[in-house]
């Protein structure tokens, strides 16, 4: 329209009429021999490149969107062992039918070469006052995992793309069906932050991963986030530590199908960039030991699901230049078992609103991990399908809105409705402090910002001003309230240097920000500074927060509570940290705490006046000192004036 602006107030009401859409619906086929396959059709928006839907292939092939605004889109086919196909096509009717061919292959893999060129590797130190000697120097050839392993795949009859760590697309892996980190024997792997932050976010988001290298372990198990959420593994425990062992009666398929691989896989060891002993998470599994570290994993795998045919992660915790003959066994099982499809049984549906508005449509939801990625039409009604039996978090998000989250616990078979999410316009808030703080050799400086807004975090930066004769000392940890630490700086720089900017948007952190989205902002955030080495020092100037984040509270899952109810927590076992949940159907003073088996209260948690709604609190496994607790089984309490419940929960280190 053309409106004629006056001075000063104008108010014109625009109405918007929804866009017409269509449904995309069709087959996908086996080009050779015409079979139906089971597979995924992904929309994409061709002027952002972004993923606009998701959706599913059943056994007779069959795949139908949720409905499509008519616009002209890229739009992927992808199937199991099948060469990907990206056509444009246009939606202009109600219903739009596109069957599809595919191409066999064995896989489309992109490879990292991360490995270091030939020369001397220092002897190691560690211990308490890093002086103790871990294991001896050494000279390592030259030679690359990265090309030994590619050219095993090949000959397996994958297709591989290799690129330099310092020249890969972090946004380039949803490209390929298994990202490989090669790292072989090199001791300084992952020195690309922005690498090393892509993999996290793309292994939160459900993405398929192969590590390979002697010294990642020991490098990163005490990298919250990278140990978490890609290695499953914060527990290094040895180097030189035998041959790799297989279990006996060790029925895992990465050690099973279709090579089956018993006994041991010699390692020629020329220095502990070769191997490392890891102990797995509780979420994870030794598929492979070392001969003399029987306890410790030689192979880590990790699965989101219980079906035994294909998995998330493996973590070959060994140079596989070094391993013997029988290694190209286990990396076709292991590509193998990450390429497999697994389509579960259950089903989760709902509606996801936008606060004040009456079109909730461009809704991404996703089911984490691993699930599927839904858009919302006009009502904000969503379906994910194929999910397995175990535990969930719905996560729904639009740009500048905030981000909307809830859990759920499905059972096979199981047809979950009524799970719904608001959504609420995202504020912007910033809280700074000038501690002007000294920062002392070999000691620990720390800082707190409280936050007093109860509401779910969408993104966080972090501004941090800090002067210091060799910045090279110093690891900067940003500790949120939900119980999470980030490492914003990692002893690099010197002292030409001093720490000035905001991570991410200025300064590159050396983990991601990104995994604090969804948490609530309310509570302490801390900023530690640990001066890791005598002769320099330094001073905190000032330190600032600025916190995307909705206008609202915790989201609520379904309807609003209508009984008290103390749930199961997620994860259990766990290791540090687990999700508490409980409904409240009024407002009410509640207390929930940690109590050891003794009766003894360990921690905390809320003892305050709360909403109606189903809220989410997070232990970290530590008590109300700050110390962590030992592994154990605890229990943990909700008391209000009508209700009270009690629940045990296994932390396993």
């Amino acid at each position: 329209d053309i409106v004629f602006v006056n001075y000063g107030e104008n108010v014109y009401d625009i109405a918007l009429t929804a866009a017409p859409s269509g449904i995309l619906y069709g087959h996908l086929y086996d080009s050779e021999t015409e079979e139906p396959l089971q597979g995924t059709v992904r929309v994409y928006r061709p002027d952002t490149g972004e993923l606009y839907v998701e959706a599913l292939c059943n056994v007779d092939g069959y795949y139908e969107t949720s409905p499509l605004p008519y616009f002209t889109y890229d739009v992927q086919a992808r199937a199991y062992h099948h060469v990907p196909v990206m056509v444009a096509l246009t939606i202009e009717e109600p219903n739009v039918e596109k069957d599809w061919l595919l191409d066999p292959t064995m896989g489309d893999l992109l490879l990292i070469d991360d490995g270091a060129k030939s020369g001397d590797r220092p002897a190691k130190f560690g211990g308490k006052d890093g002086t103790e000697l871990l294991a001896d120097g050494y000279f390592a050839g030259d030679t690359k995992s990265a090309a030994t392993i590619a050219a095993d795949l090949e000959e397996l009859g994958y297709f591989v793309t290799t690129y330099d760590i310092d020249a890969v697309d972090p946004g380039s892996f949803w490209d390929y069906d298994v990202v490989i980190l090669a790292c072989g024997n090199n001791l300084s792997t992952l020195g690309n932050a922005a690498v090393k932050n892509a993999l996290v976010s793309y292994a939160q988001d459900g993405g398929h991963i192969l590590l390979e290298g002697g010294e990642v372990g020991y490098s990163h198990y005490g990298d919250t986030s990278f140990a978490t959420w890609v290695m499953h593994s914060n527990d290094w425990n040895g180097d030189s530590v035998g041959n790799i062992q297989i279990p006996t009666g060790q029925d895992h398929y990465i050690v099973n199908h279709p090579n089956v691989i018993t006994g041991q896989i010699a390692i020629t060891y020329s220095g502990y960039g070769d191997s490392d002993a890891m102990a797995p998470l509780p979420d994870a599994e030794a598929v492979a030991v070392w001969t003399s570290n029987p306890s410790d994993a030689s192979v880590i795998a990790y699965d989101t699901n219980p079906s035994p045919v294909g998995g998330q992660i493996a973590f070959f915790c060994f140079n596989y230049d070094a391993a013997g003959a029988a290694r190209i066994d286990l990396l076709e099982n292991t590509i193998l078992w990450l390429l497999t499809p697994e389509f579960g049984s259950a089903t989760v549906s709902g509606t996801v609103t936008l606060q004040g508005e009456s079109n909730h449509a461009g809704i991404t939801v996703t089911a984490i991990p691993n699930g599927p990625t839904v858009i919302t039409g006009t009502d904000g009604s969503y379906t994910l399908e194929g999910l397995f039996a175990g535990p969930y978090q719905i996560r729904a998000t639009k740009e500048n809105w905030s981000i909307g989250t809830a859990f759920v616990e499905l059972e096979e078979d199981e047809y979950l409705t009524g799970v719904d999410i608001e959504l609420t316009p995202v504020t912007i808030s910033e809280f700074c402090s000038q501690p002007n703080a000294p920062i002392y050799d070999n000691q620990t400086t720390t800082d707190v910002i409280t936050v007093g807004t109860d509401a779910l975090v969408t993104s966080v930066e972090v501004f941090v001003d800090i002067t210091h004769t060799w910045i090279g000392d110093l690891v900067i940890t940003l500790s949120a309230p939900c119980g999470l630490d980030v490492v914003l700086h990692d002893r690099t720089g010197s002292s030409s240097d001093d720490i000035y900017g905001w991570y991410p948007s200025e300064l590159t952190p050396a983990e991601s920000l990104d995994i604090l989205a969804g948490f609530n902002m309310q509570g302490d955030w801390i900023l530690t500074i640990r001066d890791m080495a005598s002769g320099d020092v330094g001073t905190l100037n000032e330190w600032c927060l600025r916190i995307v984040h909705g206008t609202g509270g915790t989201t609520g899952v379904g309807e609003m509570p209508t009984v008290f109810a103390l749930h199961d927590n997620y994860p259990n076992p766990f290791n540090p940290r687990t999700n508490i949940q409980f409904d409240l159907p009024r407002t009410s003073h509640v207390t929930l705490a940690v109590y050891d088996l003794a009766g003894r209260r360990v921690r905390t948690l809320v003892d305050e006046v709360r909403p109606a709604a189903t809220h989410t609190v997070v232990w970290d496994g530590s008590d109300d000192a700050g110390r962590r607790v030992a592994s154990g089984v605890y229990y943990y309490r909700l008391v209000s004036d009508e209700f009270t419940d009690t629940h045990k929960m296994l932390l396993v280190k």
